[in-house]
C-alpha cells in the first residue's frame, strides 16, 4: 500500500527534495552575505542599563514576566515531545 502511494506520487517527493536542496544551497550562500553586512558593534550595548530594585516592578510587570515564562516552557516541552512522538511534527 504504501509502495504503491509511493510510486503514484514520486513526483512530489522528487519536488520536494528539490525544494530542499534549493533552500539548503540557498541559505549557506546568503547566511554568510547577511552575517558580513551586520555592522561590527552589532550585538553590543548602545545604551547603560539601570539597575531595576523591586520597588520599581510592579505587579502587571511579574504577571507578564511569568505569563511569558510559561509559555516558554510548553513551547520547550511541546518540542522535546515532538522528538519522540509521532504525529504532525513537520506540519508544526
Amino acid at each position: 500500500m504504501i509502495i504503491s502511494f509511493l510510486r503514484q506520487y514520486s513526483y512530489i517527493l522528487e519536488y520536494l527534495a528539490l525544494c530542499s536542496a534549493l533552500t539548503f544551497f540557498i541559505s549557506l550562500v546568503s547566511i554568510p552575505l547577511l552575517v558580513a553586512r551586520l555592522p561590527r558593534n552589532y550585538f553590543q550595548q548602545h545604551r547603560l542599563l539601570q539597575p531595576k530594585t523591586f520597588t520599581t516592578i510592579s505587579l502587571g510587570a511579574i504577571l507578564l514576566l511569568l505569563l511569558r515564562n510559561i509559555f516558554g516552557l510548553a513551547l520547550f516541552l511541546a518540542g522535546v515531545a515532538m522528538l519522540f512522538l509521532p504525529g504532525q511534527g513537520l506540519i508544526t
